[in-house]
């Protein structure tokens, strides 16, 4: 009678397109309060210390997915181009901000149009570890030519002398 009933069941998934009685979930989706549940049951569960020991046996000797990817993927300089040419930049992009941009994006600005400071113009030292650009109106517009190049040491005595930190 058993495998009567089964022979039953698998004509009847047939005639509803479905081929493999043994397909579980798939195609089927778990409702949100099952993914609460589940969720919770596994809440606080832990592993013994044999069950650790099997885990790693069984991932030993296998190469992780993402060994030797830089990011995400590996893109070819083909394709990094395109990205390049296509990306909308500067006051054409959607999220301009313009003048009301922060002190640090305002920074990273002027040196992605500049450069990298090079040499103190206030005292001519070219020999200090680091350099910065620092404004010199402090009302901190996107304005190239309202930036000097300064040595750390020198950048903060004007500050000081005008009485500005970082966040004014």
């Amino acid at each position: 009678m058993r495998p009567l009933f089964l022979a039953f069941l698998a004509s009847w998934a047939r005639s509803r397109g479905e081929n493999n009685m043994s397909k579980g979930m798939f195609g089927k989706h778990h409702s949100e309060e099952t993914k609460i549940k589940m969720s919770l049951s596994q809440k606080g569960r832990k592993l013994t210390e044999e069950t650790k020991r099997k885990i790693s046996e069984a991932h030993k000797g296998k190469t992780a997915w993402n060994k030797g990817k830089i990011g995400c993927y590996k893109l070819s300089e083909e394709t990094k181009n395109k990205i390049r040419k296509n990306s909308i930049t500067g006051s054409k992009n959607h999220l301009w901000k313009g003048d009301h941009v922060g002190y640090d994006a305002l920074h990273d600005w002027i040196r992605r149009i500049k450069g990298k400071a090079k040499k103190c113009e206030h005292c001519g030292n070219t020999s200090a570890k680091r350099y910065e650009w620092s404004n010199i109106d402090h009302k901190y517009r996107r304005n190239v030519d309202d930036f000097i190049e300064l040595c750390v040491n020198c950048h903060r005595k004007y500050h000081k002398a005008n009485n500005l930190t970082k966040r004014n």
